[in-house]
């Protein structure tokens, strides 16, 4: 599982400077083993040993300075905090009354993030959305939402200069994403709801 992370998480990066996407310009290096598990120490909870792969590729976006959400992208606005900021939102939200906590990975300007779920968690979903707290389960594993994201930007659903997005790759990544996980109703809600709001 691990390989497949780690190969997933390369021909992303990959796929992002062939779209020549922005945010390429601030995609960190990879960190080694030993300094993640060091980071990982102040996480009041256990973290997904493919979050610790990911980081290893590529430690995250340098988000530093007044930027535009759309240079800072990897996926529908959303960005990738390096690990130290990572950390710092994971213990920011953690509560430990709530079963359902995560290691936040993707995160947006509104405040919400797809985020991994730790280890002992007993959501059916290793990788959910989540707004206010509440889970959204949207793919089964971090290898299903890396190889929909390299499918995106292989079909050009998810290169783009022109925001916002055309509904049309919107609809066409959630399609990718409904393929990859045809049980989770997350991306036929999102799909539907994209549909109602086109012109």
């Amino acid at each position: 599982m691990q390989q497949n992370i780690a190969i997933l998480a390369r021909e992303l990066l990959n796929q992002l400077e062939r779209t020549e996407m922005p945010v390429c310009s601030r995609i960190k290096p990879g960190l080694s083993e030993d300094i993640i598990d060091e980071k990982l120490k102040d996480v009041p909870f256990l973290v997904h040993d493919d979050v610790r792969t990911l980081y290893m590729v590529f430690n995250g976006v340098d988000v530093a300075g007044h930027v535009r959400a759309s240079d800072i992208e990897i996926y529908n606005l959303q960005t990738m905090y390096d690990l130290d900021l990572g950390v710092l939102q994971a213990r920011r939200y953690f509560d430990p009354a709530n079963p359902y906590y995560m290691f936040p990975l993707l995160l947006e300007d509104s405040n919400g993030f797809y985020a991994v779920c730790r280890p002992d968690c007993t959501v059916s979903s290793v990788v959910s959305y989540l707004k206010a707290f509440d889970p959204e389960p949207c793919f089964s594993s971090l290898e299903n939402l890396l190889t929909g994201l390299v499918r995106g930007y292989s079909i050009g659903a998810l290169h783009r200069r022109v925001y916002p997005s055309s509904p049309t790759d919107m609809i066409a990544f959630a399609e990718i994403a409904m393929d990859l996980e045809p049980n989770l109703e997350y991306w036929h809600r999102k799909r539907d709801a994209i549909r109602q709001l086109a012109p």
